[in-house]
């Protein structure tokens, strides 16, 4: 994938879960306004502190908002090796 891709800081709601509304809403925004993917849990921070879980389930959601899936890059990383095994094997 070549281009521009935004990377995306994380919503969170006040008890700490992702707020899927607002990551959609920016998002779309953002590959509205010609770039070309946007990248998320990636080069902002946050990523490291979010489960696989969460993490599938808000890529799922940006999916159902209308995001297309070949212009959502995910950053997979963790502090152990079996942590970015897992998330691997959940993204397949």
């Amino acid at each position: 994938m070549f281009g521009i891709s935004a990377a995306l800081t994380t919503p969170f709601l006040p008890d700490l879960g992702i707020d899927q509304a607002r990551l959609a809403d920016h998002a779309l925004n953002l590959l509205g306004a010609d770039c070309d993917s946007v990248t998320l849990f990636g080069t902002t921070g946050e990523g490291p502190s979010i489960d696989t879980r969460t993490r599938l389930a808000a890529t799922e959601a940006l999916i159902s908002a209308g995001a297309p899936a070949d212009r959502l890059l995910l950053c997979l990383h963790g502090a152990s090796v079996t942590g970015v095994r897992s998330q691997i094997e959940a993204a397949r």
